[in-house]
């Protein structure tokens, strides 16, 4: 989602900056202790065989400023210090009050609709009556940012969290990358039988603060230097809706993850990205308002989901002493954040067995209705591109290059005298719109180079076309240039163009645009 945001390389640079992008989950009695377990050996173990990106870590304050600068370039308007104070839905949308905070000054805003992401607390949801279903509150954690030369206990060790898990404590580092600086989440201190022990934020302070980084270092003197305390409490549960007419809850208002697992933020992104692109057609034109009721349908099972296997990872790795009989079997990491499979009306399900689950192994789902589309290596225009990076901002349409659709399209076109770019035989007629060159039938180049050239020379041709008082062309397809139905991209002298305007395909119906062919339903993306 990051790479079709735009913004995978500044994230991948400041992950690079903090962690090995290479390092695993483990568990130790102390970081000078002995190795108690090992949960992933390598984070991208296997990822290059379902996507084109890497896994990372990276902390919330480095990927906040990379998201805002993306977001004010994109054209955003942010606007720090305010709160919303009233909202209300009205029949076009909802109107709502919001205050600065610094200056007292009140501001109505009137919006077809409204997201809330205002965390797990979420006063929006209080307000709607969405209630939150799950586990409820596990511990009143703490989150203590230190500095202390961890370094020497290094050992070659490349994990990005490691648990620890001793008579002192329970919780887990994360280290940055010269092991001198970091945080440290302690879940349980003490003896787990007393009430002290899941309630450490009431009763902690700087000195107990050490007390528990020296014993989950190790070491008994070692300097530390505490930076700073978060206390916060750790819920595992999921509203029981995402919606509310116009209204829509997301990230930790709508589900509140417990940080085993690391799935808390890569969920919260995926509800946004969910909703921003459906919001975004709505209001565009393409899209009936009936697409944003799909948000609830697809993201909340995922919610539920996401809730349970966090929990099942928080009790072996931390609480064991609650028993495992009451949790779910693990679900694979990587089925988890991007095996997701969506059940509703929009989808046309695929005949056979269906276990009904909101899961299915990426490795395995092979384009399977309602899962991420997958990811296989492809070239376009001379670039190695993955089949993922033709998706994005806009619908596509794929078709086997050898299908049926494609096979009969080239048999009509060379029936009909005209050459097709994708057919080995007519390679030798493939051609490129450059300056000086006149317009002539055949096939072009579709590369972004030659779409370039070619809207420029079909804008020309349709003024010199209108000066003559010849038809004028008719053309569709990408913002820049458009390409006739069933002439060549550039045949607008063609018989058939001439006798009467294409008429819409079923690409064209459903909105498929900005693909890398010419906008057929016959035609293949490359």
């Amino acid at each position: 989602m990051f790479r079709a945001a735009g913004v995978e390389d500044s994230v991948r640079r400041a992950s690079e900056e903090q962690y090995d992008s290479d390092g695993g989950i483990s568990a130790v009695e102390s970081l000078a202790g002995s190795e108690i377990a090992q949960y992933i050996p390598s984070l991208n173990a296997g990822v290059e065989l379902v996507s084109p990106t890497r896994r990372l870590f990276l902390t919330q304050d480095a990927l906040e400023p990379i998201l805002r600068s993306r977001a004010l370039e994109l054209g955003a308007e942010l606007r720090y210090f305010t709160e919303l104070t009233d909202f209300a839905e009205v029949s076009d949308g909802v109107l709502a009050t919001t205050r600065n905070v610094q200056t007292g000054a009140e501001r109505s805003v009137h919006a077809r609709y409204m997201v809330a992401c205002d965390g797990w607390r979420s006063p929006v949801r209080e307000r709607l009556g969405i209630g939150m279903a799950g586990h409820g509150l596990i511990s009143n954690s703490i989150t203590i940012y230190f500095r202390a030369d961890c370094a020497p206990f290094k050992r070659g060790r490349t994990e990005g969290v490691l648990y620890v898990f001793n008579d002192s404590l329970s919780g887990f580092f994360r280290l940055d990358r010269d092991w001198k600086s970091g945080f440290l989440v302690v879940n349980t201190a003490g003896d787990t039988a007393t009430p002290e022990a899941t309630n450490v934020s009431e009763w902690i302070d700087d000195e107990r603060a050490a007390e528990l980084l020296r014993a989950a270092i190790g070491q008994a003197d070692i300097a530390v230097e505490v930076v700073d305390i978060a206390r916060w409490k750790e819920i595992a549960d999921a509203a029981t809706s995402f919606q509310h007419g116009r209204i829509s809850i997301a990230g930790d208002a709508a589900h509140t993850v417990p940080p085993n697992g690391g799935f808390g933020g890569n969920t919260g992104v995926q509800d946004a990205f969910n909703l921003a692109w459906k919001i975004a057609h709505v209001l565009d034109g393409p899209a009936h308002p009936a697409l944003i009721a799909t948000y609830d349908a697809e993201r909340r099972p995922v919610g539920a989901l996401t809730i349970e296997q966090a929990y099942s990872r928080y009790v072996p790795r931390t609480a064991p002493y609650l028993g495992t009989d009451h949790i779910q079997p693990l679900v694979a990491d990587l089925s988890l954040e991007i095996g997701h499979r969506y059940r509703m009306a929009a989808v046309i399900a695929e005949e056979g067995a269906d276990d009904g689950l909101p899961y299915v192994d990426p490795r395995e789902s092979r384009g399977l209705p309602g899962t991420r589309a997958p990811h296989l290596w492809l070239e376009r225009d001379g670039d190695r591109v993955s089949s993922l990076d033709l998706f994005g901002r806009r619908f596509v349409l794929l078709a086997a290059a050898e299908g049926p659709l494609v096979v009969r399209r080239r048999k009509r076109r060379r029936l009909a005298g005209r050459p097709d770019a994708r057919d080995p035989r007519d390679r030798h007629r493939r051609r490129s719109c450059g300056p000086g060159q006149r317009l002539p039938g055949g096939v072009w180049d579709l590369s972004d180079r030659g779409r370039d050239r070619a809207s420029r020379w079909l804008c020309r041709l349709a003024r010199a076309q209108r000066r003559r008082r010849i038809r004028e062309v008719r053309a569709w397809g990408t913002r820049r240039a458009a390409w006739p139905r069933r002439a060549g991209a550039g045949d607008l002298t063609n018989s058939a163009a001439r006798a009467r305007p294409p008429p819409p395909s079923a690409a064209t119906a459903l909105g498929w645009r900005d693909m890398a062919v010419c906008k057929t339903a016959e035609t293949a993306v490359p």
